[in-house]
């Protein structure tokens, strides 16, 4: 604030200096060079970029129910381990099945032999990604597109390990097709 006020200050005199000498009849060519200059106008700043004519896109994020599909898939070959026929009669396939597994194995002392639950989980990561290459194409139920899609484990806040609450391993998709309206 200290440097605003002699700055206008010294403004305001050259304005009117400017406007004494034009009262005097001096040419603007013989002005000095203290002269205010008027100022000029701010450089246009570019347009947003808009995606305009036929490719409007409209969004929606989600998680699908491939989760239960993949599940049943990863764990066949796997049923005849007593683990994981436990923890299916218990919960059976669902939403949560990997969770489930995941929390029998780690919480409840349940061991699989190693490796089992990496290749479950690898059958199950390959499920998905082989539904993304399915419904890439447009495929999707009206006109849906599959455009992206992530591996998501979801905990509640302070209860990751050994808890109630089931982990959910899953899958969110984001979906991308031709807007239906201009709304």
């Amino acid at each position: 604030m200290k440097h605003i006020v002699p700055v206008l200050l010294i403004g305001l005199l050259l304005v009117g200096c400017a406007q004494k000498e034009q009262a005097l009849g001096i040419a603007a060519d013989e002005a000095t060079p203290t002269e205010v200059q008027p100022a000029q106008p701010p450089s246009p700043t570019p347009a947003p970029i808009v995606n305009i004519g036929p490719t409007k896109w409209e969004y929606k994020l989600d998680t699908t129910l491939f989760d239960a599909e993949c599940a049943t898939e990863a764990l066949a070959s796997q049923q005849n381990e007593e683990s994981i026929r436990s923890a299916v009669e218990l919960f059976g396939y669902s939403h949560y099945t990997m969770g489930n597994i995941w929390q029998s194995e780690s919480c409840y002392g349940r061991s699989l032999p190693n490796g089992v639950f990496d290749k479950i989980m690898s059958d199950y990561v390959a499920c998905g990604q082989q539904a993304f290459d399915t419904y890439a194409g447009g495929m999707g139920e009206a006109g849906w597109e599959m455009v992206s899609y992530s591996r998501m484990q979801y905990t509640t806040p302070g209860s990751q390990y050994c808890s109630a609450v089931v982990t959910d391993y899953g899958y969110e998709i984001m979906w991308k097709r031709s807007k239906m309206s201009d709304d």
